[in-house]
């Protein structure tokens, strides 16, 4: 932390004035006389220049002291109007306002997680998490095992700041910070709201901040006073050194903001904030050990303070805003005065300093009080994600009375280990058991996400409907018995995979080469694009596979061959997975049932219990996320529930359960318009009677084992035609009763009209690739490299919309549509799956050579399968295939002309030049054609590979060439 910063000299400022101002206004509100504000400085705070005009009308203080809801109930979110005006006192930064609400003590407490809590102790001070609790008004005044007295609390922060003129459009520039303001709740009841008005662009450390928060809370005497002490200076003696070093906390702060990033961003050490903390979708939070910050006296001793970032956006359901927050609490954020503007905070805040102050607050408030409102006798956790993940654990080790390595061993197949790090140090780790290492690789190489394909493309009248299986994960997981890793176990051997052994829900994971027969329309075993570009299920190929999918696969008449030995695991007779998912289960029905179907409560549960799927699978896949700690990127690590064989299983079941069904509306005469992870888009009203070869049967037992209903299937959406662009890319148009429309943008953002019709036409419309305007926040990255400020600029980006080729095109024609009085036409097919990978890939190759040409007519889109075609057959033969194929073919006649496998009625190879034939094959290929080529293909070693003539149907019959058989 920097040490005192000269102040800036300068005439008397606005923030001062209106400090006055809001003070004056706030004492004669509850009646009393105003103090002259004080100064924590030895020296008189100098005037600074003005950065605001003065207020232009009075303004009336609201009562601080009158509740406005009944406050009997210590959980109750208490509104900023029932705060009462305490102080005002100057600071070398600007004034400090503290407001104070005295309530009732709390019952409930926030434990800290042991297991958690260890992996930071060398970083803590080896405090003892048994020394005492976080109780949810706080301080716990707890001690450690090494006779400290800690004070624990959890503090909400949040920042209002001006815009820089022209940012949103430019490069990252800095912003004026014009207030900063925390909240806090103590254990006796009492609520504290500090706000620090900043007199100029000069901000303080987050330290800094804090100090000041601590000496406003210590002389309300909700807090003990820091013993302060000198900073030991190091000797040559190592242990010496040790010890020195080793300062003892005196208190523990969770610092919460919602995106926090851009709250702890706002002090003059912000890239020291960001280098301290973890990356986890685009904020900031403490996952690996916490930061330690530093108060000073002024004789430069110091106490040392330990924060844990957390975030309000992780700890509630997938893109809830604050406002959704405060509404789930029954406590409204107040809204901006029409008129005003977010990014123009400052004349808010000189028109309407009172409300301003108000608004200012209530974020803070509101981000507080669902820290609490959702943690009943808990930690604060991490992430939902996380939580979730604790708290399926915990259910399973009380049904199963384990400890959590024993958790560990029989379920996830890991035992403790003394690693030796090399040097001189011994740690322990969680590694695969000598008896599971095998199993685990395997299990990690067939794992794989969900299915999502686009099957039609262009314009498709239906109605059509969206359906998508309940509770698809956790039904899955359901149905996945518990490993027995000590049971001796069946190997079978490389050959034909045994129809007659293989069952769906054993753990079987194996490499194997397929094929299907033609009439299946959805495979079901997929291969990963080696680029990125997602699953492709082929007819043929080799794999690596789970045993749901391959006896799917043998019920389809796909013969299957393993590549190697192959074992099959023993299970129990136990569903740990399903006790331990029930329990969350009811847990989301009682709150469903209390709150509402629709409410953030149930929603929240929701997100938890899907995200234990996510937890199992963690770091499986080898994502790697930006690391501000290292400034680099690293390898997403394991969870506390990662398991491959589980994870690879539940997915496995999902993906079984959707190919089955579309296969089977196929075969019903149904069309399929595409497929996302868990739903699919069909012209099937009902699912009713429809065969999924007993898939569906099992998921339903699976529901019931959760204490579920039978429902397997949710209708979401409907639409009378479809706009259908790419995998999750197409629109509904016109709706089907009273069901929503299904829109999937494939990652475009417009900042115009965003109705279904509006996006269906800028795609019917393009005329190359779309371009996407969107604000972009700063990066992790650029928040340590580039000192970013937390200020947004408008990113452009060109996305293309055609079809991305995961099938092969067939049955092409032109489709028309009317949207709001306006026809439009365009090219409309279905699509058979590839017959291997490899043409997927040649596929994708020749398409994106030509991105920038739209396949809007089916002219276009003919003649970019006919460059495919081409370009298969010319690589067929060993040819070299640049941008231009009409070379490699041309090439290749002249492969064929010397070689005397083609012939044509101009050509006689004794007496026909080279010259000759150059210019006349050049010249209907479009190519120009040189001597070497000629000499090239009149050797032997070329001649071998041999030459086609596939794709070229114009060529062949401009220069009259005919194959020899």
């Amino acid at each position: 932390m920097r040490g005192p910063v000269p102040r800036r000299q300068g005439g008397e400022g606005t923030v001062a004035i209106l400090a006055m101002t809001l003070h004056e206004a706030s004492c004669s509100a509850v009646g009393i006389q105003p103090q002259p504000c004080t100064a924590t400085a030895a020296i008189a705070e100098p005037s600074c220049p003005a950065l605001l005009p003065e207020p232009t009308a009075a303004v009336t203080q609201p009562q601080r002291d009158a509740p406005c809801q009944d406050l009997s109930n210590a959980n109750t979110a208490v509104p900023f109007s029932s705060y009462r005006f305490e102080s005002q006192m100057e600071t070398e930064f600007g004034p400090l306002r503290l407001y104070v609400f005295r309530g009732q003590k709390a019952k409930e407490s926030i434990q800290v997680d042991d297991e958690y809590t260890s992996d930071y102790s060398q970083h803590i001070d080896n405090t003892s998490t048994s020394a005492g609790v976080i109780t949810s008004m706080g301080p716990d005044e707890g001690i450690d095992t090494n006779g400290n007295d800690q004070t624990r609390l959890v503090v909400a922060l949040d920042a209002e700041w001006q815009e820089s003129e022209g940012q949103a459009g430019g490069e990252t520039q800095k912003r004026k910070i014009l207030c900063l303001q925390a909240a806090t709740r103590f254990r006796d009841g009492t609520r504290v709201v500090c706000l620090l008005y900043l007199r100029s662009r000069r901000r303080p450390s987050q330290g800094q901040f804090l100090q000041l928060l601590w000496g406003q809370w210590q002389r309300l005497g909700l807090v003990p006073a820091l013993v302060y002490r000198p900073k030991p200076k190091p000797t040559s003696d190592s242990t010496d050194r040790k010890c020195c070093t080793a300062v003892k906390t005196q208190a523990l702060l969770y610092l919460v903001g919602h995106y926090g990033i851009v709250d702890n961003t706002s002090f003059y050490n912000r890239r020291k904030i960001v280098q301290n903390a973890d990356a986890v979708r685009r904020t900031i939070v403490s996952v690996q050990y916490p930061t330690s910050v530093y108060f000073y006296d002024r004789g430069r001793r110091r106490a040392k303070v330990t924060v844990f970032y957390r975030d309000t956006m992780l700890l509630s359901p997938s893109g809830s805003s604050l406002e959704m927050l405060g509404d789930a609490l029954d406590f409204p954020k107040i809204q901006l005065p029409e008129g005003y503007k977010k990014s123009d905070m400052r004349q808010f805040l000189k028109e309407k300093p009172l409300q301003f102050e108000e608004y200012a607050a209530t974020d803070a408030l509101i981000a507080l009080e669902w820290i609490f409102r959702n943690s009943w006798g808990r930690e604060v956790p991490i992430t939902l994600g996380g939580e979730g993940a604790r708290l399926f654990r915990d259910h399973i080790m009380t049904a199963r009375g384990w400890t959590i390595d024993e958790f560990d061993f029989h379920l996830r197949g890991l035992a403790r280990k003394i690693i030796d790090t090399g040097e001189g140090k011994r740690i322990k780790k969680k590694e695969p058991r000598s008896n599971t290492t095998t199993l685990i690789a395997r299990a990690t190489e067939s794992y794989y996400g969900g299915r999502n394909e686009c099957i039609l493309s262009g314009i498709h009248h239906g109605p059509w409907y969206d359906f998508d299986i309940a509770g698809a994960y956790p039904a899955a997981m359901s149905l996945i018995p518990d490993p027995d890793y000590d049971q001796p176990r069946i190997t079978l051997l490389p050959g034909p995979l045994p129809r007659e052994m293989i069952r769906p829900e054993m753990l079987l994971f194996a490499h194997v080469s397929f094929t299907f027969p033609d009439e299946i329309r959805y495979p079901c075993l997929p291969i990963k694009d080696s680029s990125g570009r997602g699953l492709i299920f082929p007819r043929s190929g080799e794999t690596w596979a789970a045993a749901p999918e391959l006896w799917l696969a043998q019920r389809w008449g796909a013969e299957i061959t393993l590549l190697e030995p192959t074992e099959i695991i023993p299970t129990r007779n136990t569903f740990s997975l399903a006790d331990g998912m029930r329990a969350m289960v009811q847990e989301r029905e009682r709150l469903k049932s209390r709150f509402g179907k629709k409410s953030i409560e149930q929603t929240r549960q929701k997100e938890m219990n899907n995200s234990v799927y996510g937890k199992l699978a963690q770091g499986l896949s080898g994502k790697r996320s930006y690391s501000p700690r290292a400034d680099r990127t690293e390898e997403v690590g394991p969870s506390i529930l990662t398991c491959a064989p589980l994870a690879a299983l539940t997915t496995a079941w999902v993906r079984a359960l959707v190919s089955a069904m579309m296969q089977s509306l196929h075969v019903a005469g149904y069309r399929v318009a595409s497929v996302t992870t868990d739903g699919f888009l069909c012209d099937a009203h009902s699912l009713d009677g429809l065969t999924t070869w007993g898939i569906a049967e099992a998921f339903i037992d699976g529901r019931k084992r959760l204490g579920l209903d039978s429902n397997l299937w949710e209708l979401k959406h409907a639409a009378q035609s479809l706009v259908m662009m790419k995998t999750r890319g197409g629109y509904g148009l016109g709706r089907v009763g009273d069901l929503p429309l299904p829109i999937a943008r494939a990652g475009y953002k417009s900042s115009q009209e965003d109705t279904s019709e509006a996006l269906a036409r800028v795609y019917l419309e393009r005329r190359g690739r779309v371009v996407t305007e969107e604000v972009r926040l700063p990066t992790m990255r650029e928040y340590v490299r580039h000192e970013a400020d937390g200020t947004g600029r408008i990113q452009r980006k060109e996305l293309s919309l055609d079809y991305d080729f995961k099938r092969c095109p067939q049955k092409i024609w032109t489709e028309t549509i009317v949207i709001q009085g306006q026809s439009y036409e365009h090219v409309s097919f279905d699509s058979v799956p590839w017959g291997s990978i490899d043409e997927f890939t040649n596929a994708r190759e020749v398409i994106d050579q030509h991105h920038d040409t739209p396949l809007k007519s089916e002219s276009d889109l003919k003649q970019a399968l006919l460059r495919v075609e081409r370009h298969t057959a010319v690589k067929s033969v060993g040819l070299r295939v640049n941008n231009n194929v009409a070379i490699s073919g041309a090439v290749s006649v002249l492969r064929g002309l010397r070689a005397g496998g083609i012939s044509a009625p101009w050509f006689d190879p004794d007496v026909t030049s080279g010259k000759t034939v150059l210019e006349r094959v050049g010249a209907v290929f479009g190519v120009k054609l040189s001597t070497n080529d000629w000499k090239n293909a009149g050797r032997k070693e070329r001649q071998k590979q041999g030459w086609s003539l596939i794709g070229f149907d114009r060529e062949v019959a401009a220069l009259e060439l005919t194959e020899k058989t």
